[in-house]
């Protein structure tokens, strides 16, 4: 399980007073606040955007002071091709409702409503069709 793989390797890097491993669900669970990050990596793609906003508000009030919300997601933008396949991948056993990828115009939204400023945006590469964005709450 992964928690399981997460705890060994803290262990294993001597990180443990700078790593937490907490297991729940995100979609019904408030996630544990007094943060400096939380990374949602490949998560928020296969969710709706009402969704996501869940997701970032309960990551805002899990963040401490100049916390960061950092978020590994593959864009539509840039990315037709790769979307298209992987939505169809999805079209067969998708509980997910067939939300999977979008804009960074619809993120940059969402973030903004859900009380962050976007204060840094990786673009995809050619060897890598991930981008990063990075965001912070608003003071």
């Amino acid at each position: 399980d992964s928690a399981y793989l997460a705890r060994q390797c803290i262990a294993e890097w001597n990180c443990g007073d700078r790593m937490a491993v907490h297991e729940g669900d995100f979609l019904k669970d408030e996630l544990p606040t007094g943060f400096d990050g939380v990374l949602l990596s490949r998560v928020v793609t296969d969710y709706t955007p009402k969704t996501c906003l869940m997701l970032f508000e309960k990551a805002h009030r899990a963040l401490e002071g100049n916390g960061r919300l950092i978020i590994n997601e593959a864009l539509v933008d840039g990315n037709n091709d790769y979307a298209i396949s992987w939505e169809f991948r999805y079209l067969f056993y998708d509980t997910f409702g067939r939300a999977a990828f979008k804009s960074l115009a619809v993120y940059q939204s969402l973030l903004e409503e859900a009380g962050f400023d976007v204060v840094d945006v990786s673009p995809m590469l050619d060897d890598a069709f991930y981008s990063v964005i990075q965001a912070v709450p608003k003071h």
